[in-house]
């Protein structure tokens, strides 16, 4: 599609709707993707072998204003890891989760108080691999304009929408580049950013909305 086509439900769910249940073998079977994926072949392999923490997040969109839009948060600044970075709600695969479905959802209430019955799952993006051990796997849906947001301030400390027709224009992606060491592995890598007025999304989440772009366009 291009920048100027009409983005619409129908459309979303043709591309982006997935008939299978998403389960915890996703892990297993999705195509990885990671924030060092330039030259670093050797180094990813290291990474890999490393024992991944399981997590998922979801990719909330939601019409809004008569346009699509996608639902980001900024993580409090008192939290251990990603402090202070944009991210999708969603969190590590807890042992008693059903599914990483569950996660998602469980984790969008916790962080953003959106109700499940708000929240429709129409399908999924390759699992992701980040520099600090995490392998995401992002669960794509859609939400209701009847919804209600109630931030919890321990893990968020605020949201914005990042307009699909922002994602959609390829001119609003770019590159940097920045040194990773964590222990015996380091590297130089270039990752994606996506400057959205005063929002730097980078990173795995910026990673992440440019997979959506490449299944979208």
């Amino acid at each position: 599609m291009n920048t100027n086509q009409e983005i619409s439900e129908k459309y979303l769910r043709s591309i982006l709707k997935n008939k299978n249940e998403i389960s915890h073998e996703y892990f297993n079977k999705l195509e990885l993707r990671t924030d060092a994926s330039i030259n670093q072949n050797s180094e990813i392999n290291k990474l890999l072998d490393r024992k991944l923490t399981k997590s998922s997040v979801l990719i909330p969109i939601v019409f809004d204003d008569g346009n699509y839009s996608i639902i980001l948060t900024y993580r409090s600044a008192d939290l251990k890891d990603h402090a202070s970075q944009i991210s999708f709600p969603g969190g590590r695969i807890d042992a008693q989760d059903a599914s990483p479905v569950h996660t998602a959802i469980r984790e969008t209430y916790e962080e953003v108080g959106i109700e499940e019955k708000y929240i429709e799952i129409i399908g999924n993006l390759d699992t992701y691999v980040t520099g600090t051990g995490y392998q995401i796997l992002p669960i794509i849906s859609l939400i209701s304009q009847q919804h209600k947001t109630k931030i919890n301030s321990n893990e968020v400390e605020s949201i914005f929408k990042l307009p699909l027709s922002f994602l959609m224009d390829a001119s609003n992606h770019q590159v940097d580049r920045k040194h990773y060491n964590n222990g015996s592995i380091t590297y130089d890598y270039n990752f994606n950013v996506i400057n959205y007025n005063s929002h730097y999304i980078w990173g795995a989440t910026a990673s992440i909305l440019i997979n959506l772009y490449e299944r979208l366009k």
